[in-house]
């Protein structure tokens, strides 16, 4: 390979799937057990001095970071690093009016006007950011977290093919009264807006009884 390729990650949730067995052998993972989801300054200070020291001591060409808490910590380790390459993929953002992430709805103003501050400051470490879609890149640009320069829009990788391979015969036989179905495949969480979907298919369900949908995750919506 042309890059030797490491895997820096925090400690997993709990009630979310450990994908350690699924990396490939080539690529070298660690984990930094102070890297968690939840806010806590003192405990994200500790976090950032080690994965900058981590950075620093790696001396890596490319940062690549991902999600919203650990691609901001990441991203402000890695300018401290003098990592050369630093991409951020926030998979979205959480400023949307609409947004329903937990953990950052019920914040006050005065706290959401510091993690705006603090996403924007990070962003400013980044060479580049990735969005997941047009719509993505112009909410970020609108909300001036980042100028639309800064962004390269790369479309989710899904392979659709490896879905509709089947003809649904299996899951007939299981469940013979129905015919056509309707699956979401993703984590149970509020900000997944699985209650618009619910209301959605309730209307198609109504005149269709041979109609079935089908929710598949992990998390605390089950």
């Amino acid at each position: 390979a042309k890059y030797d390729l490491h895997l820096l990650r925090g400690l997993t949730d709990p009630a979310e799937p450990n994908l350690l067995d699924q990396v490939p052998p080539d690529v070298t993972a660690t984990t930094i057990d102070s890297v968690i989801r939840s806010l806590s300054p003192k405990n994200d200070w500790i976090a950032y001095r080690q994965v900058r020291k981590f950075l620093r001591a790696g001396a890596f060409d490319i940062l690549h970071l991902h999600t919203s808490k650990a691609g901001v910590l990441g991203s402000m380790a890695g300018k401290g690093a003098g990592i050369p390459n630093i991409l951020y993929t926030p998979h979205g953002h959480i400023f949307h009016k609409e947004a329903a992430i937990p953990g950052f709805s019920e914040l006050s103003p005065l706290k959401r006007k510091i993690l705006y501050r603090v996403r924007t400051r990070a962003y400013r470490c980044c060479h580049r950011l990735v969005a997941l879609s047009e719509q993505d890149r112009r909410e970020q640009v609108e909300l001036d977290l980042a100028p639309e320069e800064q962004f390269e829009v790369i479309i989710n990788g899904v392979d659709v093919a490896s879905f509709s391979s089947g003809n649904g015969d299996e899951v007939r036989g299981v469940h013979p009264r129905f015919r056509r179905f309707i699956g979401s495949v993703g984590r149970l969480s509020r900000e997944k807006g699985h209650d618009i979907l619910l209301d959605a298919s309730a209307k198609l369900v109504e005149p269709d009884p041979e109609l079935a949908l089908f929710l598949v995750g992990p998390g605390k919506g089950e």
